[in-house]
């Protein structure tokens, strides 16, 4: 792993871990729509000089298609961000973003089996298997009085 990578995933971790910590530290009636901003905006532009860098570098030169890529996935990181703070509103932090971030990785490898044809091997399986366990672990519970299997905030 070269510096320049193991920089950003270092970076990466801290943004998403000072994200995580506010979002806690700010209780359920800050976590709405102008923190989801702020904090992206936040992101952005801690990232914009390293994206700026790479292109004038000519480090990389986006396509078309890699462009809708990745406004796509910016759509569905709004999305996200949206569930996962009406989570953290009316659900404990601790229970919801583990959730949020173990369904991930289930759905990825279900979109790429899906969507790109991935034959994945007995170990992509065991992983992704572990990781639904982990979260069934979190997750179950007896019914509440109302019926209710999941705790509030994973709905």
């Amino acid at each position: 792993m070269t510096p320049t990578v193991l920089l950003l995933v270092l970076g990466s971790a801290l943004v998403h871990a000072t994200w995580n910590l506010w979002a806690k530290q700010l209780g359920p009636q800050v976590r709405s729509v102008p923190l989801t901003w702020i904090l992206t905006t936040l992101s952005s532009l801690i990232y914009a000089p390293v994206g700026l860098a790479m292109l004038a570098q000519g480090a990389w030169r986006p396509a078309p298609p890699a462009l809708v890529w990745i406004a796509g996935s910016g759509v569905i990181h709004v999305a996200y961000f949206f569930l996962l703070l009406r989570g953290y509103r009316v659900g404990d932090l601790s229970l919801v973003y583990p959730v949020a971030r173990g369904t991930g990785p289930l759905l990825a490898a279900l979109g790429a089996i899906a969507l790109f044809g991935e034959q994945p091997n007995a170990l992509s399986i065991a992983g992704v298997l572990l990781v639904a366990a982990g979260v069934i672990v979190l997750t179950a519970r007896r019914p509440s009085p109302e019926g209710r299997r999941l705790a509030p905030g994973l709905g």
